[in-house]
């Protein structure tokens, strides 16, 4: 019941990690494991949502990796940083990750596959409510590499429907792209499904 407790306070769950030199590990192995780069934030938000450590032992983990060479920080194009993992980084991950909870292991990934499809869907959907004297314009755009692959613009008579339009569309925009494809192309079949698995 104590260890329970313990974990629990210290924001961890049941497989979550206590000791220093685990986090340490299992931060490389994280790293190591996405072929695309991860900021400090966004690590310790999957680490925080998987219960994998608390957030005072994960800075500390995070600083020794940094301070000992296994991590190293690099400046984003775009702005920003992300980390780099280094060559002891890389032995770490590969040498000692048999150490920890499979399961563990598996859930960080899962968390941070799951972040990436969250931010990548994020920058491709658009979405803009602009006030007019009658009501509001909602302006609700899929990007793509080249063109954007759709652009819609709706009126709302009040705040609340525009705000509803919006946050819809952010929900289920793939299916309201199809529905609307299926429907000016005549399959009149892809528009009940899409609005089966809206509604279900």
């Amino acid at each position: 019941m104590r260890k329970d407790f313990d974990s629990y306070v210290a924001g961890v769950g049941s497989e979550g990690l206590q000791d220093l030199y685990e986090i340490k590990i299992l931060i490389c192995y994280l790293i190591d494991s996405v072929d695309f780069p991860l900021t400090k934030d966004q690590v310790n938000t999957i680490f925080q949502q998987e219960g994998a450590a608390n957030y005072f032992k994960f800075a500390q983990a995070e600083q020794e990796l940094i301070s000992s060479g296994h991590l190293s920080v690099q400046k984003q194009p775009e702005g920003g940083e992300c980390y780099v993992l280094e060559p002891l980084g890389k032995e770490t991950a590969h040498k000692l990750q048999t150490s920890l909870p499979r399961s563990l292991r598996e859930r960080v990934v899962r968390g941070a596959m799951n972040l990436q499809a969250k931010l990548k869907k994020e920058r491709q959907i658009q979405t803009h409510i602009q006030k007019v004297e009658d009501g509001y314009f909602v302006e609700c755009v899929i990007h793509d590499v080249g063109s954007d692959l759709f652009s819609l613009k709706l009126f709302a008579p009040d705040q609340m429907q525009a705000e509803e339009i919006k946050e819809r569309f952010s929900a289920f925009s793939g299916e309201v792209y199809k529905a609307v494809i299926g429907l000016l192309t005549n399959h009149p079949k892809a528009v009940e499904e899409v609005l089966r698995k809206i509604k279900g």
